[in-house]
């Protein structure tokens, strides 16, 4: 990797570790796709995706962190927005597919 690059990416870690909200959104990510699975979590989030292209323009969900936290996007955090707003929140979307996953595993015990 390259040096310029290597700073990019350092850069823009460090803007997302300043934002304790994107940060709780990266880890509830992270667990979800831990729990279900690697395909499974990029076919539910690809959905979720095709869902907010019907709301909004690429080019206003890019200036929302928590996309580009959901995607996979590396980028510089510290000019964005938090998260999308009300029922399109990414928050919101994996805290829903965390407590479908939870009752899930209650009714298997």
């Amino acid at each position: 990797m390259s040096e310029k690059l290597e700073m990019e990416k350092t850069y823009g870690e460090k803007e997302l570790l300043a934002n304790p909200d994107l940060v709780r959104i990266r880890e509830k990510k992270g667990l979800l796709a831990k729990e279900i699975g690697d395909m499974p979590f990029y076919n539910l989030m690809m959905d979720f995706y095709n869902e907010l292209l019907k709301k909004y323009s690429r080019n206003e969900l890019q200036s929302y962190g928590a996309f580009h936290i959901l995607i996979d996007s590396g980028v510089n955090f510290g000019e964005m927005k938090t998260d999308l707003p009300g029922d399109d929140s990414v928050e919101k979307f994996l805290d829903e597919q965390l407590a479908k996953i939870g009752k899930k595993e209650e009714k298997e015990k």
